[in-house]
């Protein structure tokens, strides 16, 4: 109930806006080379579910997984591959603007019992930027230690 149209602005611009001039850029430079290449955007648990407190957080990182397909569709036939990685809480100071309950929520529901590290979704960006993804386009990989599992 405390969603104001300032807040909402500023998700959207910087979770899909930002994406969207981002990738146009980049994707009109690799297909001007003609090598294709690879595009990774960065999501969020968010965008598969929410906590109260997060509303657009969630919503527009929802609409940046549905844009990564969208991207993936458009730019397969350039041979570029548009990918997602949407960690839970990482062990950062961004993770000090979450709800305060978050640890109380999520916490129990983690399979691995140690914090999410930057290292953690550096080494997920790296497998999808290497060869040994060279199949996958469209998703959004989660990194949560095992909570949508649970």
């Amino acid at each position: 109930m405390d969603i104001t149209e300032e807040g909402a602005s500023m998700h959207f611009d910087v979770d899909v806006k930002g994406h969207i001039n981002v990738t146009q850029t980049v994707a009109r430079g690799m297909i001007a080379q003609g090598n294709g290449g690879t595009i990774v955007n960065m999501s969020s648990l968010a965008g598969r579910m929410t906590l109260a407190g997060i509303g657009m957080h969630s919503a527009s990182k929802a609409a940046l997984n549905m844009l990564t397909k969208t991207m993936a569709i458009e730019l397969g036939p350039h041979n570029i591959r548009v990918n997602g990685v949407g960690p839970a809480a990482v062990l950062a100071p961004m993770a000090a603007l979450l709800p305060e309950k978050t640890p109380e929520i999520l916490g129990p529901r983690l399979v691995i019992k140690r914090p999410i590290e930057c290292n953690d979704v550096a080494d997920t960006v790296l497998f999808l930027l290497s060869p040994l993804s060279c199949m996958m386009t469209g998703e959004t990989v989660t990194i949560d230690a095992g909570i949508t599992a649970n």
